[in-house]
């Protein structure tokens, strides 16, 4: 469950080919800025026999006169974790509530190594995306590659969504004692639907795998 919410907050986060990334998912595919107001609330829901369901918030926010998009994620009421991005797409800042199961840690700041956008035989290139969280002796690292499959079209409660897909591949790595201890190899793939955002995704890892729909947008209370 845990790895599900660091592929959402990079979908909401991500076509310029630069050292930083930004917006790797084109603009017209993202929720538009114009349309989050004073914020808004996005639910899903996981499909099949053990039925779970998130919410992700997303709002802007003003520091020292500077627009950013702030997203959090929530399950069972209770915060997850959160990105800070600029409004084109830059991340900025990443925090995770829950890893380690230190419950008495309010928050652990992810150190991120590289986030940015490499030319390749892709139409968009390739996204490559690097972070790092740190408690006491422990480790756990994330490298992520997300890259463009095609343009699609799907059914949406009877219309028609456009929708934009992209692969994400990603190699977590945990460490304890400057030891690795364990890898795990997760991919996922996503549906980005025009003026929706992120729509659904399935994601497969060895000893799960699932399908998430997106189940209404509303304002955040």
């Amino acid at each position: 469950m845990k790895t599900l919410f660091y592929f959402v907050l990079f979908c909401f986060s991500s076509c310029n080919h630069s050292e930083d990334a930004i917006n790797y998912i084109p603009v017209e595919y993202q929720y538009p800025l114009s349309k989050i107001g004073k914020g808004k609330s996005i639910s899903y829901e996981k499909t099949g026999s053990n039925r779970q369901d998130f919410t992700t918030n997303i709002k802007l926010i003003n520091e020292k006169g500077v627009q950013y998009i702030l997203t959090s994620n929530y399950a069972y009421g209770s915060i997850v974790d959160s990105v800070k991005t600029s409004i084109d797409g830059k991340l900025l800042e990443k925090y995770d509530f829950g890893l380690f199961h230190n419950i008495n840690m309010k928050s652990l700041k992810a150190e991120i190594i590289e986030d940015k956008i490499l030319n390749n035989d892709n139409k968009y290139g390739i996204r490559i995306s690097k972070f790092r969280y740190t408690f006491l002796n422990k480790k756990i690292s994330i490298i992520e590659e997300e890259k463009y499959l095609y343009d699609t079209i799907v059914d949406n409660n009877g219309l028609q969504l456009k929708c934009f897909v992209t692969e994400t591949k990603s190699k977590i790595e945990y460490e304890n004692k400057g030891k690795k201890i364990a890898e795990e190899i997760v991919k996922k793939k996503s549906y980005f639907g025009k003026e929706r955002g992120l729509f659904c995704y399935k994601i497969d890892k060895k000893d799960d795998s699932a399908i998430w729909f997106q189940m209404g947008i509303e304002d955040e209370k």
